[in-house]
């Protein structure tokens, strides 16, 4: 067979096999991209969107808690200016809890706010025990429970304008830091 022929019966061959052959291939099945475990020693993502987080330990400098409506229900900080801050919001996105630390880092304080955002109840601790202190819509002192030297002591106060508690004040005596 010369070189001629050759170039004109194999390709022709080849053809008439593979066109035999063709019904005898199955197509290849799509391999499932979206595997069921998937087990990495480290994940670098920017974002992941899951229905169900479970961990034995989360490290980071926050976390917060969605609803299905996208809205922020808890926030958890690991790095607030003051130490760990916990805040709780409301169905309307407003902020109802908060617990964290003094401004010194030194007492745990918890607050309960309006929906409206005002502070109505600040519990946290002196040098002789706990106190709880609650304030009218206007952030003013009502009534302060207390411990101090002589043991424990109940303050109520008549609000004025010029007597607006700070939350990032100094403590006095007998008053403690307390913080957001």
């Amino acid at each position: 067979m010369s070189n001629r022929e050759r170039w004109i019966v194999y390709p022709l061959l080849f053809f008439a096999l593979l066109l035999a052959a063709k019904d005898q291939v199955t197509a290849v099945k799509p391999i499932n991209m979206e595997p069921q475990d998937l087990v990495c020693g480290r994940l670098i993502a920017q974002t992941i969107d899951c229905a169900e987080l479970r961990a034995t330990s989360v490290i980071g400098r926050g976390l917060e808690a969605i609803d299905n409506d996208d809205r922020v229900r808890v926030r958890l900080l690991g790095d607030a200016a003051d130490g760990g801050l916990v805040t709780c919001f409301g169905g309307e996105g407003q902020h109802l809890v908060a617990i964290g630390s003094d401004p010194n880092g030194q007492f745990g304080v918890m607050e309960t706010n309006q929906a409206d955002g005002g502070t109505m109840v600040r519990l946290t601790v002196n040098a002789f025990g706990g106190v709880m202190e609650t304030l009218n819509p206007d952030g003013q002192l009502l009534v302060r429970m207390a411990g101090n030297e002589q043991g424990g002591q109940v303050n109520s106060h008549a609000p004025n304008e010029s007597e607006k508690p700070s939350l990032r004040e100094e403590p006095t005596d007998n008053q403690p830091n307390s913080g957001n």
